[in-house]
């Protein structure tokens, strides 16, 4: 057993992932999330939100393609990793450290809407998840995504299809509206 911080967060994307690549094509995604607790106030005799814990996720590898065509801004998602501390220094100089949830698994949270899940072909994986040959550069997280991917809708339902047959995991996430479901309505900071 290692060392390592392993943590679970239930929040919400706070914008969509971005897809990016390494010099040497692996695959990386990285999208914030943010966590709200909420608690009752007995004295008020209602609820009330707490402050909001912002995390940074990261993603490498197989599950960063699929991460970066699925989460989109106002998703809400469970994070599952490690917490990892990166270190950097600032174009004036300054030190600057981060956490940051190095995740394995990041899955919507069903419990708030309906989700529909999309197999990912093992034998097509390769050539679907690999760096394209031409396009942006890596690391704009435009490059290989050729299906067309819909934004948050209003009501914080997402829409992703799969138009360019890339073989990744696809999840159309339908939120119920405040007036007929309010434990379900979306908070999305």
């Amino acid at each position: 057993m290692t060392n390592e911080i392993q943590l679970t967060v239930r929040g919400h994307a706070a914008g969509d992932a971005v897809l990016r690549w390494t010099d040497s094509g692996v695959a990386w995604t990285t999208f914030r999330v943010g966590s709200t607790p909420r608690r009752f106030d007995p004295s008020a005799g209602d609820w009330k939100d707490g402050a909001t814990q912002w995390f940074t996720v990261k993603v490498f590898g197989r599950t960063a393609r699929q991460v970066g065509e699925s989460v989109k801004k106002g998703n809400p998602i469970l994070v599952r990793g490690h917490l990892i501390t990166e270190e950097w220094v600032t174009k004036d100089g300054e030190s600057r450290t981060s956490l940051v949830i190095q995740a394995d698994s990041v899955a919507f949270e069903i419990s708030r809407g309906i989700t529909t899940y999309t197999r990912v072909d093992p034998t097509n994986a390769p050539n679907s998840l690999a760096a394209p040959a031409s396009g942006p550069a890596a690391g704009t997280g435009e490059a290989g995504q050729t299906g067309e991917v819909d934004g948050a809708a209003e009501d914080g339902s997402s829409d992703a299809s799969d138009e360019g047959g890339t073989g990744g995991s696809h999840f159309r996430l339908t939120v119920p509206s405040p007036e007929t479901e309010d434990e379900y309505a979306p908070t999305v900071a």
